[in-house]
């Protein structure tokens, strides 16, 4: 039996477009039966209650925190960016960790802070959310914890 040499890649074949479909042959026979192809665009967020900073007093619902938190996450880079383009300065880096500071937010998105805004932070992540606040004497942990308390009742 006599069998034709192969020059290349052996995917490169796999690796065209379906003209029909748009789809490469792994898109086609990586996807389990019966499924939605994976990956592809995200869904656009334009709900201002999400991406924007809500005005002072008004708060943020469990299901609207959650999504500000996955704007801010996915875009985490983005808001070091714009930290550094409003100060001047690059994004600092923790001397305890070697690695670049977190992304801290001033104003909690709990109580309507922008994702986008963010200030360079230091050490634990849960420290500055255990200082108490003078106005109601509670820190946030305890804010927050009755806030999901009664949302969940």
């Amino acid at each position: 039996m006599f069998v034709e040499p192969a020059f290349g890649d052996p995917n490169t074949e796999h690796m065209l477009p379906d003209p029909v479909t748009g789809e490469t042959d792994q898109q086609r026979f990586g996807r389990r039966e019966g499924t939605k192809p994976r990956g592809g665009k995200r869904e656009k967020i334009i709900d201002s209650r999400i991406i924007e900073q809500l005005p002072l007093g008004e708060v943020r619902t469990p299901e609207e925190l959650e999504k500000a938190r996955q704007y801010f996450k996915n875009r985490k880079q983005q808001a070091r960016k714009l930290w550094e383009q409003r100060t001047g300065e690059a994004w600092p880096v923790d001397p305890a960790t070697g690695k670049p500071a977190r992304a801290s937010h001033p104003r909690p998105l709990a109580d309507g802070g922008d994702p986008m805004f963010v200030e360079p932070a230091f050490g634990d992540p849960n420290t500055e959310h255990m200082l108490v606040d003078p106005v109601t004497g509670e820190t946030d942990q305890q804010r927050f914890g009755k806030r999901r308390r009664n949302t969940s009742e």
